[in-house]
């Protein structure tokens, strides 16, 4: 299950609106909508209910919303530990990036990060999703991006 379908399908329901939600995610509303689209085809439910002029959970849009929160609060936390232990010490964060998604999705966000974190020395590796997981297992890599179905 993508993090960014997830992260959209929280923001649109606390908006409750695709527009607003794309609004403060500064992406288009047609790539919100597909976003909850593909999640509602991953789950194989219905999560809003689109008949109604006024915006409307599903009962299983309730309950994903519910974990979904606590998916992101979770990684806001983890994330907030690991840049909190990174500004603690000069440091090499070894990051893996798929090429693709790299110039697609990642730079202006590690741009973002360098910016706040001058004092980590971000070591970019940028190869296949493969590599990146058996980097990531073997140690050799702190973090990285996976495109599905690795």
């Amino acid at each position: 299950m993508p993090f960014l379908n997830l992260n959209y399908f929280l923001k649109t329901v606390e908006c409750q609106s695709f527009t607003k939600a794309a609004d403060e995610l500064y992406v288009s509303q047609s790539a919100v909508s597909r976003a909850v689209r593909n999640l509602e085809e991953e789950l194989q439910t219905t999560l809003i209910d689109r008949n109604y002029r006024k915006f409307t959970l599903t009962k299983e849009g309730e309950i994903v919303y519910e974990f979904a929160k606590d998916i992101i609060n979770y990684y806001d936390t983890k994330e907030e530990i690991m840049l909190k232990k990174l500004e603690e010490s000069d440091t090499i964060l070894r990051f893996g990036l798929p090429p693709t998604a790299g110039s697609i999705y990642f730079y202006s966000v590690l741009y973002e990060f360098q910016k706040k974190h001058p004092n980590v020395n971000l070591n970019i590796d940028d190869t296949t999703s493969t590599y990146i997981v058996e980097k990531l297992l073997d140690g050799q890599m702190d973090m990285g991006v996976a495109i599905p179905p690795f």
